[in-house]
């Protein structure tokens, strides 16, 4: 593929002409309306967000193929900008948003990697009466103020899904190291790129999947260490080893939806699978703090890993302690909090309507 070897200032600031590859390794696909929407808006620009979003180029070393690809990437980046510095100018607000890897993106660029989609039925996620454990509470007495899985050494390092949309393997990886910990003590990183390659069962690599789905395949396979099946950012062949499986799930329990009391009751004793609402703009740009916002809907299209619960001394807000995917410049180094409150229904982001764990 041809190269170009032109570049050009703008506001003092190189930035290059590159290659298709170069946009390909960040997982950015662009279409001809993204190529020429909002072009001739860039001299429009602001001189600071000019020189924020300049230094953002340089930060997360992006190229581009054409001076209107880089004036639409300017325009989104402007757009997100702008509306980071209103939210966090407005008083009293419980949550903080910043500038990440998604800033220069658009929401339907975002929504592109969000492949994962609430089951039309049981059968599909493999939770139907005879496949799934029936969650038994023991009621609440036992479950500490506040529980955060990292202080127990639970919680394996934050990573970066890209533009793979493996968010269900990574979340149902996750909850087995922690099911693993609270077992027998010990952390080890499990392989997603085994669940994304190898689960079936519905599971469709980077279209998405199933955290249950994942569960149902461990029954009959042990998952295998993170280093020897390493996640590659793409769906591959099954390169399965038995020689080296570690562990396998005996059972998996789908909680019941809409209940925040059975979702922190699990929670307290091991991290667990959950869904969420996550293509909003005050989602993908958070920063820090208790998101409470009602902008990212209930529509689920993203897996993530609840580790815990408590309550922000700053806000006052109790919240759930999240995981994510996106890698350690998203959020409180790749965390966030999620407002919490004892309402049946969906929650916050959807949060309460799909969620289970493993039992090894």
């Amino acid at each position: 593929m041809k190269s170009y070897n032109k570049s050009y200032k703008v506001a003092g600031t190189i930035a290059v002409i590159g290659s298709v590859a170069a946009l390909a390794l960040i997982g950015i696909n662009i279409s001809q309306r993204d190529l020429h929407q909002d072009t001739n808006l860039a001299v429009k620009i602001d001189p600071v967000i000019n020189t924020a979003f300049n230094n953002f180029v340089a930060k997360q070393q992006r190229s581009f193929l054409t001076k209107s690809e880089f004036n639409a990437r300017m325009a989104i980046f402007r757009d997100n900008y702008q509306a980071i510095q209103q939210h966090n100018a407005e008083p009293g607000s419980s949550y903080k948003l910043g500038l990440n890897d998604f800033s220069d993106r658009s929401i339907e660029e975002i929504r592109g990697i969000m492949t994962f989609i609430e089951p039309i039925d049981s059968e599909q996620d493999h939770t139907s009466e005879g496949e799934v454990k029936k969650f038994q509470s023991d009621g609440l007495l036992k479950a500490p103020q506040s529980i955060d899985w990292r202080d127990q050494g639970a919680v394996t390092q934050v990573r970066n899904q890209g533009s793979c949309g493996s968010c269900f393997s990574y979340s149902a990886a996750s909850a087995v190291e922690g099911a693993y910990k609270v077992k027998t003590g010990k952390l080890v990183e499990f392989s997603n790129q085994q669940i994304l390659d190898c689960s079936g069962n519905g599971n469709q690599g980077c279209r998405g999947g199933y955290m249950t789905n994942s569960f149902k395949y461990l029954q009959s396979a042990k998952l295998m260490k993170y280093d020897d099946y390493p996640y590659i950012g793409k769906a591959g062949m099954c390169k399965y080893d038995a020689s080296k499986g570690v562990v396998g799930v005996s059972s998996y329990t789908a909680l019941p939806a809409n209940n925040p009391a059975a979702l922190l009751e699990a929670v307290s004793k091991q991290p667990v699978s959950i869904a969420m609402a996550a293509t909003s703009l005050p989602f993908f740009q958070y920063k820090s703090g208790v998101l409470d916002s009602t902008a990212c809907g209930t529509n689920l299209n993203h897996a993530l890993l609840l580790i815990g619960y408590g309550n922000d001394a700053t806000s006052g807000k109790d919240y759930w302690l999240v995981k994510n995917t996106w890698g350690t410049n998203w959020g409180e180094k790749g965390y966030i909090k999620i407002k919490r409150d004892n309402v049946t229904g969906p929650g916050m982001c959807g949060i309460l309507k799909m969620s289970s764990y493993p039992t090894l």
